[in-house]
């Protein structure tokens, strides 16, 4: 199997393809090699223990309107998002001007 535009569909004398470059540059620089090494041992540090289903979700939900962008949690954010657009949605005529 070959890539698009790759030996088979070009002709016999024609350079490589775009594509071939960056297989070449990729296979002889190996970009990201020697990375994961470097931080392995912090990862344990960074991922928060695993709790329960329940107590997940319920830290999705907000205290405030406002603590969900001040609180740096994203899930929150896009709830709230998530809550705005199926309230301005349900709101019919009278919400014409908003959804503009």
């Amino acid at each position: 199997m070959t890539a698009p535009g790759g030996p088979s569909k070009r002709k016999k004398h024609q350079p490589p393809t775009r594509e071939g470059w960056w297989f070449l540059g990729a296979t002889l620089l190996a970009p990201g090699k020697g990375f994961a090494p470097i931080f392995s041992d912090a990862v344990p540090a960074a991922v928060p223990a695993a709790g329960s289903k329940t107590r997940f979700l319920l830290d999705i939900i907000p205290s405030t309107f406002t603590s969900a962008f001040t609180g740096g949690n994203s899930l929150q954010i896009l709830l709230l998002a998530t809550l705005s657009g199926i309230a301005l949605g349900r709101v019919g005529e009278r919400g014409r001007l908003l959804n503009a």
